[in-house]
């Protein structure tokens, strides 16, 4: 078959099982499987050979079976990086942007950050590429999604400014050397609403990175009420929809100041940022 042949059958076939992204997902499979740049996807003069075609099939049955595209690559772009990705990471969501756009521009001259729940490390890695004054904290739970984003840190060069620690937040804060930043895109669906989220997210993505407990604001209270910032550093977190007034709530409740609610380009609350009293 030639490149427009299978991606003409990836398509129909990606519509018929209600994929949504049908010709987006195609091109991604078929640039990844077969080492194509996206002027090459389009020529669609490459001739695949009767393995590639087997390989290209069974991409195609993982992803109407609803395994993520991103997860079948292996890699996802996020502002102006690529960071690896696996089962045991979440999917960097373009809402997360918002995240490290506020927080890059409330940064100031402070100069040691923790993402706390980092994942693949998008907001953690993404403010350490940014800013080159900036030693970045990575602490995750999940050994497996620690290694994922300290192999991106490396593919950017940022392994000296950038380091990683294993730890579960709900049992204490680390003993490192106390951060003037806290950010965190923590785990926030209520654990009655995980069985509702779409198949992507509920079979695929981990588990313990989206149940926030009961009521979604499980590490919201832990890391409001035990960070270890100095007087005005800065905690940033990004939020679910329904979580624009619990989470500044909380922050009001231990004494936050300049507490600011932002909202993504759907109109829903996504970020929250207040400074230490």
């Amino acid at each position: 078959m030639t490149l427009a042949e299978i991606r003409k059958y990836l398509i129909r076939l990606f519509q018929e099982h209600h994929i949504e992204s049908p010709e987006t997902d195609s091109g991604l499979l078929l640039m990844h499987r077969l080492n194509l740049s996206k002027t090459q996807l389009l020529l669609g003069t490459y001739i695949l050979t009767e393995e590639e075609e087997s390989d290209m099939l069974a991409l195609a049955n993982r992803r109407i079976q609803g395994e993520p595209v991103r997860y079948l690559t292996g890699v996802c772009p996020f502002m102006d990086l690529d960071f690896y990705v696996n089962p045991s990471t979440l999917i960097p969501r373009p809402d997360t942007e918002l995240l490290v756009e506020a927080v890059s521009h409330r940064l100031g001259d402070r100069t040691i950050l923790w993402d706390i729940g980092c994942g693949s490390g998008c907001v953690g890695i993404t403010l350490a590429h940014l800013h080159p004054s900036l030693s970045v904290a990575e602490l995750d739970i999940s050994f497996e999604a620690l290694d994922t984003a300290r192999q991106t840190a490396q593919r950017y060069g940022l392994s000296n400014r950038v380091s990683f620690l294993q730890h579960d937040i709900l049992k204490g804060m680390p003993a490192l050397t106390p951060p003037q930043v806290i950010v965190s895109n923590p785990p926030y669906i209520p654990t009655k609403d995980i069985e509702t989220l779409q198949t992507e997210v509920r079979f695929f993505e981990p588990r313990r990175a989206l149940d926030g407990g009961a009521d979604g604001l499980l590490f919201y209270r832990q890391i409001i009420k035990h960070a270890p910032l100095s007087s005005h550093g800065l905690l940033a977190f990004e939020i679910g929809f329904d979580q624009g007034e619990s989470v500044p709530a909380l922050m009001r409740e231990h004494g936050y100041l300049d507490i600011e609610l932002l909202h993504d380009l759907s109109g829903n609350p996504r970020v929250v940022l207040g400074y230490h009293k």
